[in-house]
């Protein structure tokens, strides 16, 4: 039993958590690498519980979480020992088999450590990190990277409630700053453009162009009423593809040379490389009619020659329209980052007092069970004698009195208790 006044040697080690200084983390991104490079870091999903076992194992490592998505890959752990140059080349070819890359990644590769490494990780869960501040996608991505980890018996208490703070962080930032409200990709802004002119639902809609840009504006439209819907493509294939999505029309591209049923509204993203709707091609799908008709062109170069701008009604947008709006919808989350940084010192500073209440939590466990094995002494042995003399109803009352100050020490007297050891873990 604990003796003497109550203090942290009673208890002896506090927990398995360990100290925020052993937290790293081995960031490579797109500030360091392009996309593709990134890419060859990525372990294949049907390795990753073998090679990331073996990497925690071999390198001392108490948790460890593996994060990799288009934009990034980093090393998310736990360990005492110090992470030199030569450890980190070693890591990184245990990671991918292939020691080119591992010399490639120890030059590129971006280390974090601490209280810096819990910063960098809020960071990221914010997009603060991304290609494109104010992305919520990495929220999901950090979220699932930890349960998959969590799932293959490599994390613990210290990536655990880390992870519940950083997901909490970057909900709170995405909640009370605008640093997701403006949209910025060109699809998103594409689409806020298209609901801005208030498309009547019945209204004639011919998409030209099948690739992953016209796929995802399609993902907007396919939950609309919009129905009266042509996809044109180059291959019929991929056109058919987006049609069933939209329940569309589908047909190849040429097909619109005689194509007589007119239009209201053109979404238009090719890879042609070239003006492909000229002045004849635009005559023909007019069908005949003159009112103002609209386009929205994603092409680079645009896919509507801009001559017919000038001689016919058109309500047109494109690249260079929506480039504008997003880089003033940038500046404006750029802006936001000031308030965000705010969020994420004030949520280290909780981080840091939520790790010494559940190092006091898991030393102080052990209190109930020796308040328990006092009742149990006293029961069967200090005054078994004096019970054996009760009847049942004095008996039961006593039980009742017993269980009630079990309740009141184990309850109180631990409060008083946590409160004491918490000092006592601030000033250590």
């Amino acid at each position: 039993m604990t003796k003497g006044p109550l203090t942290l040697a009673n208890f002896g080690p506090l927990s398995n958590i360990p100290p925020l200084k052993e937290l790293k983390i081995l960031a490579l991104t797109h500030k360091e690498l392009d996309l593709e490079s990134l890419g060859k870091f990525h372990i294949e999903e049907s390795a990753e519980n073998e090679r990331l076992t073996n990497i925690k194992a071999f390198f001392g490592m108490d948790e460890l979480v593996y994060l990799a998505t288009c934009n990034r890959v980093e090393i998310i752990f736990t360990c005492p020992e110090y992470f030199c140059l030569g450890r980190i080349r070693a890591l990184f070819e245990v990671l991918t088999g292939d020691s080119k890359l591992a010399g490639l990644a120890t030059t590129r590769v971006r280390t974090f450590e601490g209280e810096a490494a819990a910063e960098h990780l809020m960071r990221v869960a914010a997009s603060l990190d991304s290609m494109i501040i104010g992305e919520r996608e990495i929220i999901t991505q950090v979220r699932k990277a930890f349960e998959k980890c969590r799932d293959m018996g490599l994390t613990g208490d210290m990536l655990r409630l880390l992870m519940r703070k950083v997901i909490e962080t970057a909900k709170t930032i995405y909640d009370q700053t605008d640093i997701a409200r403006k949209p910025v990709s060109v699809v998103s802004l594409a689409w806020h453009r298209f609901l801005a002119k208030r498309v009547p639902h019945d209204a004639r809609i011919v998409m030209v162009g099948a690739g992953q840009v016209m796929t995802n504006f399609g993902r907007f439209l396919a939950k609309t009423p919009y129905k009266n819907i042509v996809v044109a493509n180059r291959s019929i294939e991929n056109a058919e593809r987006l049609a069933k999505m939209l329940k569309a029309k589908p047909m190849d591209l040429e097909s619109l040379n005689t194509f007589k049923e007119g239009f209201d509204v053109m979404i238009t993203c090719t890879g042609a490389g070239r003006h492909i709707i000229d002045r004849p091609l635009y005559t023909t799908l007019l069908a005949g009619e003159n009112c103002k008709k609209t386009v929205i062109d994603l092409a680079l170069p645009q896919d509507l020659d801009p001559a017919l701008t000038a001689e016919f009604d058109i309500d047109f947008t494109g690249m260079v329209q929506l480039k504008t709006i997003a880089d003033e919808n940038i500046g404006v989350r750029a802006r936001e980052t000031e308030r965000c940084e705010a969020i994420i010192a004030q949520a280290l500073s909780e981080f840091e007092a939520i790790l010494k209440e559940r190092k006091v939590e898991l030393a102080m466990r052990q209190i109930p069970a020796l308040i328990k094995e006092i009742r149990q002494t006293a029961i069967g042995q200090v005054f078994s004698d004096d019970l054996n003399a009760l009847d049942d109803e004095a008996r039961a009352t006593l039980e009742k009195v017993m269980d009630y100050m079990e309740k009141k020490y184990i309850g109180l007297p631990m409060k008083m208790a946590k409160a004491l050891l918490l000092d006592q873990v601030s000033k250590n």
